[in-house]
C-alpha cells in the first residue's frame, strides 16, 4: 500500500529539481493513477482528504496540487476554499480531478480559485498537458 509522502527524490539525475505535486484522493488507484500518467519527471506527495490535503501544502509547499472533489472529513470543494484563503498557499495552482463535472461543480469550483477543472476517467494526454500548461507558466 502507498503511504502518504514523497515517491521520487526532488532531485533528478544531472540535479535538475523536479516540481513537486501534491495528489489528493481517497482512492489508492487514482492517486496510483495519476502517478503513473505523469510519469518520472514529478515529485509526488499525496493526502487521502481535503483537510490532509491543507496541512501537506502548508508543510511541503507542492509546485501544483491534483483534488477530487468527494472525499471524506473535508471535501475538495472546502479545501480549496481553504487553501486560496490563506497566504501561504494561496498561489499554488490547483486542479480539480473529479467525476463531479456537472457546470455548477466547475462554475463554484472556478469562483474559489481552481485553475482547470478535469474530470474522471483521465485522458493521460489531456493530464499531461494540463500540468505541463500549468507548471510553466
Amino acid at each position: 500500500m502507498i503511504e502518504k509522502g514523497t515517491f521520487r527524490a526532488r532531485v533528478a539525475k544531472g540535479g535538475q529539481v523536479r516540481k513537486r505535486i501534491l495528489l489528493v484522493d481517497d482512492t489508492l488507484t487514482v492517486l496510483t493513477l495519476e502517478q503513473v500518467l505523469l510519469g518520472p519527471e514529478f515529485e509526488f506527495v499525496t493526502a487521502k482528504n481535503g483537510a490532509d490535503a491543507i496541512k501537506t501544502a502548508v508543510e511541503r509547499k507542492p509546485d501544483l496540487i491534483l483534488m477530487d472533489i468527494n472525499m471524506p472529513v473535508m471535501d475538495g470543494v472546502e479545501s480549496l476554499r481553504r487553501l486560496k484563503s490563506e497566504a501561504g498557499t494561496r498561489d499554488i495552482p490547483v486542479v480539480m480531478v473529479t467525476t463531479r463535472g456537472e457546470a455548477v461543480n466547475q462554475q463554484k469550483c472556478r469562483e474559489l480559485g481552481c485553475d482547470e477543472f478535469l474530470t474522471k476517467p483521465l485522458a493521460r494526454d489531456r493530464l499531461v498537458e494540463t500540468v505541463k500548461r500549468i507548471l510553466t507558466r
